[in-house]
């Protein structure tokens, strides 16, 4: 709670002219003479004598500002905190919730205020941090640094520092380090006893809420009026003490005696004092009277000047002015040029590499081209069939002639071994005959021995030759085997050469598919990227008339109007179709009318053209309730067609020169009832006298083409200047913008669509090449791998012939040694049986000669047939070879003739290729032709660009010359001004002075025709003299009189005492006419600021304060008569009662504050508090969000007000709020965080304080 603040009654000074009227009736030595000071000081002026300006009733100016203030251990501010540098306007504080803003409020009170002077133990040590970590050492304590620099406090220091210590029983004050003891005289010369100086949480609701008579108690103790009451029952106590003072009263006569005595000679030299007082009066008024002629002259001679000068601001401005608009044009062309240079720079790089993309495509092409050329020439089916037959005929003669060629081998070497065996045996026999004819024998047992011996090699020959047999049998079977997998491997390798051919001929037409799939694709992106480029002009044209209609409507509306479609898309998502076709859009969008009748139809539907038309109210609730949902900005206002009722107007008969607004009007189907609702009560004047005329006979509201609108009440609000587009021309032009994206946006999803499709198509042909190139890979490893197996059998089947061929030479070489071995076996056994000749006989050397003969012949023979054999097996083994060769050529041309069946589709696909190049050089040619005009263009652009700049450069010279020479005509205004509110500072000085001369003595004609010189010397003596003898009483003769009255009047004992006790009934007759005159002023002055400032919070509303009793209503037109006053007086006043209309300002549809919503008597309760604040100004506020139950159009005029209070009367306040409309006029702002529960302060910019405001905004 706050202080409430102590109104003394002070008793007014002997100078003051209500003295007399308390104490002219009374004895000498009554008690209210000897008890003075009993009159409450907002009755009399300041102690210069003169009202103070800045307040309404003579209060006290403005005292010191607080400059710093300093917490430690308050609650939640641990550690000490320092809040520096505290702007003397307007200050605001933001912060969280729970992050001790409260606390900083309530540390100030503690300090400024005696709230808290009584608590328990338990409530103060609550005042103590209580958080967690290591307890504070530093005692607890609140300091306060005011600014004294001009010496409002009695204090001989520019800053005064203000501190109290929480103390474990009673609080410590200091003041600049010293303890003071009487804080409370302290707080009342700053003046801070105003119990509204500080408005907590809460207590703007309180007032609200409160009732009539809290209100009429509120006013009583703002204005000081409560404390009569107790006053008069002192006064008629003092009647009672009259008897208990007689004998004081008789002491004192004797007293007044003595006093007779002097009175008489101090009225003596009262009259010469007098006579010396009345030239000094003379001679101060005729010199403030020519003071004032001077200073009336100065300042018509200042005001003609600034005429003059006013004067020439109008062409300065006009010519700024159209400057500034050649400057927009200039620049808008120049960001238009930059863009088009940019687009055009852009467009060419494109250009270029789309041609070498083009070119390089072209190459590609060529290439593939020559290849199928340098194919179909190697390909000719005559040829290929001739040749194969050649081949074929030429295999067959070699087959026929290996095999004569093999047949002859056989023989040869069948006679080979004839001969061989027939050498063997005649040379076995010769060396044996010749043995026998040299003499050399043998013996019988030697001969055994030699048989014996080759018994045993015949043997082990014939095993060999048996075994090699054998091995010659695996060899022809293993070759067998080796040739049938040749076989197989041979006709794989060419089965995979004809799947191989065959790919390739699947591969052609796709291939050219593909390239048309690619080049449409391409057409396709060109076409996407200009509906994109449309698309972005056109979102800027949008957004630029978005931005026009948010300038002329609000940021609420425009705000709303887009969140509610973002509302209606989520519904429509949500499948809440019926809510989705109640909504109908806004009003403005429902319309139309000519464009000669826009400004009419603007003028007359005013914000209701932009609220939001449903069904009927569930439908406006459901889309409200997801607005709210998605925490989207803006105020929307909707209009249920349903809940509309059509007022039944009564026009004028028809004229040429007026009709119904609302018959130029065309609305969508079924919205007839919201064009009644809205424009039916308005009538379409073409003139603006005729809608004058008309409003006043008919009582109608009417509206001209022109955009001028006469209420049937009679305030005209018209001349419609804004220039620019309306807001039914905005609309147009948004609905035309809306129409082009949304073709636009059909085109887009029309081509991407087909670039889809396009993409599928390509991306499918694209993976049956890459299936088709990977297969082509497999069969290539196929035909590899066959090559491979090919050549590893051609290797094997080699090698086995080469073991064939030396297995049978070794077979045949063992049968010659069993063969040979025989013979000689049997020659050594013919040997043995001629043992029994001694010497050989005549026919032994006859057939040894024979023998000789015979074997040189076999010999020879022999040598013939081997060489004939040899000749053989080469032409054998070169046949074999060449058969091998040609069974190569003749699989080749096999397979040629194989590629010959798709010949045909060669020319098909090198007609598509042919057509794909010329295609393309076709596009190379045109882009190359484009790219040409775009480097054209560049040139011309980049020159256009320089020409708009040094434009540009030449009006900003000239706005400059411009700008200084209007800030040297608005200097001269602003020095010609200051001189002027000096000389009418001085006049009104001279005034205030004149008007103590009310009385002007007969003798100052004497005076008229003396120089001021003269006059100020004369003047300078008279001061010096009257100085001298300042002891005189001024008051010496009335003194005297009274002194005598009172000496007979004293001297009537009870009668007297009768008759002070009537003087004492009228004496409070006065007071209680003061009291009612206080009551009464401060109540008009309340009336009219409360008035005043809810006007400016609620500009099209109207408010009024009555007070009233049980006979009486005071309000703005009730005169102040006695009647009243006398009720007044009396104190039978039950209450201040408030009406309000925040719709508009007719006075009979007002209605009291108890009908009003909850956010609309905060309002009403914020104005009443601020008009208080004006009739008793306190230098220092705190409010505490008392903007809290503020709707949001309330708390911009609110925070106008309080800047306009914090400018007009010097006066500093310090607000904490959570709203963001209360930071655009502060000052200085502060903001309030928490870690680890303790509390700091620091100043923060504009932004930090949005950013506070946000994040303290949103819902947890």
């Amino acid at each position: 709670m706050t202080a409430k603040r102590s109104k003394r009654l002070t008793f007014p000074t002997p100078s003051h002219p209500l003295h007399s009227l308390l104490t002219d009736s009374l004895p000498a030595g009554h008690p209210f003479q000897l008890s003075p000071r009993l009159l409450p000081p907002f009755l009399f002026p300041n102690k210069s004598g003169a009202a103070s300006p800045n307040t309404p009733l003579g209060l006290p100016p403005p005292l010191p500002k607080v400059r710093n203030v300093v917490v430690c251990g308050f609650k939640s501010y641990k550690e000490k905190t320092i809040i520096k540098d505290i702007d003397p306007g307007f200050n605001i504080i933001v912060g969280l919730n729970g992050s001790g803003k409260s606390n900083l409020f309530a540390a100030i009170e503690f300090a400024l205020t005696l709230e808290y002077r009584h608590l328990r133990p338990q409530a103060r040590s609550a005042l103590l941090y209580q958080g967690h970590g290591n307890k504070i050492n530093d005692p607890a304590f609140v300091e306060i640094t005011f600014d004294n620099t001009d010496k409002k406090l009695p204090v001989n220091a520019d800053t005064v520092v203000f501190r109290r210590m929480i103390a474990a029983k009673k609080d410590k004050f200091y003041c600049n380090g010293k303890e003071i003891s009487n804080a409370k005289q302290f707080l009342d010369v700053a003046g801070f006893m105003n119990p509204y100086f500080i408005v907590r949480q809460g207590k703007v609701q309180e007032l609200a809420v409160g009732t009539d008579a809290f209100r009429l108690k509120l006013l009583e103790d703002v204005t000081g009026s409560t404390s009569y009451e107790q006053k008069l029952e002192d006064y008629r106590k003092s009647v009672d003490d009259g008897d208990a003072k007689k004998t004081e009263m008789e002491k004192c006569l004797t007293d007044l005696k003595d006093r007779q005595d002097s009175l008489a000679n101090e009225a003596t030299e009262l009259k010469q004092y007098l006579k010396w007082d009345s030239k000094r009066r003379s001679i101060e008024q005729i010199l403030n009277q020519r003071e004032m002629a001077s200073a009336q002259t100065a300042l018509k001679s200042c005001e003609a000047e600034r005429e003059k000068v006013s004067e020439q601001v109008e062409p300065i401005q006009k010519e700024w002015q159209e400057l500034k608009k050649d400057e927009q044009t200039v620049t808008q062309n120049l960001a238009n040029v930059a863009s088009k240079y940019e687009r055009v720079q852009a467009k060419r790089e494109i250009v270029d590499s789309e041609v070498l993309s083009l070119v390089s495509e072209k190459e590609r092409l060529k290439n593939l081209r020559e290849e199928f050329l340098s194919q179909s020439k190697n390909l000719s089916k005559k040829q290929v069939n001739a040749q194969l037959k050649k081949l074929q005929s030429v295999l067959s003669e070699m087959e026929l002639e290996l095999a004569e060629a093999k047949n002859e081998l056989e023989l040869a070497k069948s006679n080979e071994l004839n001969v061989e065996q027939r050498v063997i045996s005649k040379d076995s026999k010769l060396r044996i005959l010749e043995s026998r004819l040299g003499g050399e024998f043998l013996d019988s047992k030697e001969i055994v021995v030699l048989i014996s011996n080759i018994k045993k090699d015949i043997e082990k020959n014939s095993k060999k030759l048996d075994s090699m047999k054998k091995t010659l049998a695996t060899l022809e079977n293993s070759k067998k085997t080796v040739t049938r997998n040749l076989e197989g491997i041979q006709e794989e390798h060419n089965n995979i050469r004809i799947e191989l051919a065959k790919l390739q001929k699947a591969s052609t037409h796709p291939d050219a598919e593909l390239f048309k799939a690619e080049k449409a694709r391409r057409e396709m992106w060109k076409t996407l990227n200009e509906v994109e480029q449309k698309m972005s002009n056109e979102k800027g044209v949008r957004l630029a008339l978005m931005e026009h209609l948010q300038r002329k409507v609000g940021r609420e509306a425009i705000n709303g109007w887009e969140g509610v479609h973002l509302a209606i898309e989520e519904l429509r998502k949500n499948g809440e179709d019926e809510i989705v076709e109640g909504y109908y859009g806004l009003v403005i969008e429902n319309i139309e009318c000519e464009d000669s009748f826009d400004l009419a139809v603007e003028t007359a539907g005013g914000i209701k053209l932009f609220n939001h038309v449903v069904k009927n109210r569930k439908v406006g609730m459901r889309i409200l309730k997801e607005f709210n949902r998605l925490k989207l900005r803006g105020a929307p206002t909707f209009i249920p067609i349903d809940d509309i009722q059509v007022p039944v107007i009564t026009y004028p008969p028809d004229h040429r020169d007026h009709r119904p607004l609302m018959n130029d009007i065309n609305c969508s189907p079924g919205l007839e009832k919201l064009v009644s609702f809205i424009f039916g009560p308005i009538l379409l004047c073409r003139e603006l006298s005729d809608a004058t005329s008309l409003a006043k006979i008919h009582k109608i509201t009417c509206v001209t083409t022109a955009g001028d609108k006469v209420f049937r009440t009679g305030p005209i609000s018209g001349g419609y200047m804004e220039l620019g587009l309306g807001k039914l021309e905005l609309q147009r032009a948004k609905a035309k913008s809306d129409q082009s994206l949304e073709s636009l946006s059909h085109r887009k999803f029309n081509a991407e669509s087909q670039l889809e499709k396009l993409e599928k198509h390509i991306a499918e042909a694209g993976s049956a090449s890459v299936n088709r190139e990977s297969k082509k890979c497999v069969l290539m490893a196929k035909k590899d791998d066959s090559a491979c197996k090919l050549k590893r059998f051609e290797v094997e089947l080699k090698s086995i012939e080469v073991s064939f061929t030396n297995t049978q030479k070794e077979t045949e070489r063992l049968s010659r040694e069993i063969y040979e071995l025989t013979c000689r076996k049997t020659n050594y056994e013919a040997e043995l049986e001629r043992q029994s000749q001694s010497t050989p006989s005549q026919s032994d050397r006859k057939m040894v000669s024979n023998l000789r003969n015979k074997l040189k012949k076999l010999t020879k023979e022999k040598k013939e047939i081997f060489s004939k054999r040899m000749n053989i097996e080469k032409v054998i083994t070169s046949l074999t070879l060449k058969i091998q060769q040609q069974h190569t050529l003749v699989e080749e041309e096999r397979f040629k003739e194989l590629e010959l069946h798709s010949s045909q589709e060669h020319g098909q696909r090198l007609s598509d290729i042919n057509e794909m190049i010329d295609s393309i050089t076709d596009q190379i040619n045109k882009k190359i032709s484009e790219s040409n005009n775009i480097a054209e263009s560049i040139p011309q652009l980049a020159a256009k660009r320089s020409k708009l700049k040094a434009q540009l450069d030449n009006l900003d010279d000239k706005e400059k010359k411009i700008m200084k020479s209007r800030n040297q005509v608005e200097r001269r205004l602003d020095k010609l001004c200051t001189e002027a509110l000096g000389l009418n500072q001085k006049l009104q000085e001279i005034t205030e002075a004149g008007t103590k001369f009310a009385t002007v003595p007969g003798d100052s004609n004497k005076f008229q025709n003396e120089s001021s010189k003269v006059l100020y010397e004369k003047l300078k003596k008279i001061n010096k003299y009257i100085g001298g003898v300042s002891g005189v009483n001024q008051k010496a003769a009335e003194q005297y009189q009274e002194l005598v009255e009172q000496y007979a009047a004293f001297k009537e004992n009870l009668e007297q005492l009768c008759t002070a006790r009537d003087e004492m009934d009228q004496l409070v007759a006065d007071l209680e006419e003061k009291r009612a005159d206080a009551i009464l002023k401060n109540f008009r002055v309340l009336q009219q600021q409360f008035k005043e400032i809810f006007s400016q919070i609620v500009p099209k509303g109207i408010a009024e304060l009555i007070l009233y009793g049980k006979n009486f209503h005071v309000d703005s037109e009730t005169l102040d008569s006695d009647k009243i006053r006398k009720l007044l007086g009396r104190g039978v006043a039950e209450g201040l009662k408030i009406n309000v209309n925040f719709i508009n300002n007719r006075l009979p549809e007002m209605c009291n504050i108890i009908q009003l919503s909850g956010g609309q008597k905060s309002v009403v309760a914020l104005c009443l508090i601020l008009a208080i604040q004006k009739i008793d100004p306190v230098p220092f506020y705190l409010f505490d969000e008392v903007d809290q139950a503020l709707d949001p159009q309330y708390r911009a005029e609110v925070t106008k007000v309080i800047h306009g209070l914090s400018s007009e009367f010097n006066l500093q306040f310090i607000c904490t709020t959570f709203r963001r409309e209360f930071l655009s006029d502060a000052d200085k702002f502060y903001g309030v965080s928490m870690t680890n529960k303790c509390s700091t302060v620091r100043p923060v910019d504009i932004h930090e304080a949005v950013t506070f405001v946000e994040h303290s905004s949103q819902p947890e």
